[in-house]
């Protein structure tokens, strides 16, 4: 199975460069791909937040309980400043001065705004927040299964230099976890399943660890197969042809 695998990354990468996959190219590559390298035909796929220190500020600001955001005094507090306006009418005057200088901030960003009427702080721009909310809960967005208006607010976002866009097969926290799990080139504490089978079975006293390691391969296989088919159907739909591109490398 990890064989097999190897052989997944070989076979996409001759997809990808020629358009099919030719036994006697495919023959010719020496080295695997790199799982971050694998690269994908799909423009601007996925979206991160940039090292920009005021982008990972915004963040920080809105959805992190260390910030400070969230508690004005014991009647007005939460967990974050998001669940604060949420749960709460607060108007800027509720909060102390050095955390209105960062209110201040988040609307210059145009992400939250005073009612003309009662002044109490609300989210401005639903769409650059539904970004932000998934971007600190899960540190990418897919653009393309994003809706319409999501993929423009990442455009606009982009242009602001709040997040960067990257066209790999793999989100960079997918890659870290089949790396994690494959090898150890990355993590010093990482299971490496296929460095302990490369020259020959490791020797386990627990019998049951062969199965897991036999389950965890096949988990590895099957996040190939969808990896790859979404990647063929996102380069269909991109092309203008519509329905779903069942092949699967």
């Amino acid at each position: 199975l990890i064989t097999r695998e190897e052989e997944r990354r070989k076979q996409y990468q001759r997809l990808i460069e020629d358009g099919e996959i030719e036994s006697e190219l495919y023959n010719f590559i020496k080295n695997t791909p790199n799982i971050a390298n694998l690269p994908s035909l799909v423009k601007n796929k996925y979206a991160y937040i940039t090292d920009d220190p005021k982008a990972k500020n915004i963040l920080k600001l809105l959805f992190s309980d260390q910030a400070g955001m969230g508690y004005i005094n014991e009647e007005l507090k939460e967990e974050n400043l998001v669940n604060l306006l949420l749960k709460h009418e607060v108007k800027v005057s509720n909060f102390h001065k050095f955390q209105q200088v960062n209110l201040k901030v988040l609307q210059e960003k145009g992400i939250i705004k005073e009612d003309v009427e009662t002044e109490i702080l609300k989210i401005k721009n639903l769409n650059r927040f539904k970004i932000f909310q998934k971007i600190w809960s899960y540190g990418v967005v897919c653009s393309p299964h994003e809706d319409i208006k999501l993929q423009r607010e990442l455009k606009k976002m982009e242009s602001e230099k709040l997040i960067r866009f990257s066209e790999k097969l793999f989100a960079e926290q997918e890659s870290d976890f089949l790396n994690f799990v494959i090898n150890n080139k990355l993590f010093d504490n990482s299971w490496a399943i296929r460095n302990k089978y490369e020259h020959g079975a490791p020797i386990y006293e627990n019998k049951n660890q062969y199965e897991m390691d036999n389950q965890v391969a096949l988990l590895i296989m099957i996040i190939y197969v969808v990896k790859i088919n979404d990647e063929l159907n996102l380069q269909r739909i991109a092309s203008g042809k519509k329905g779903i591109y069942s092949e699967i490398v």
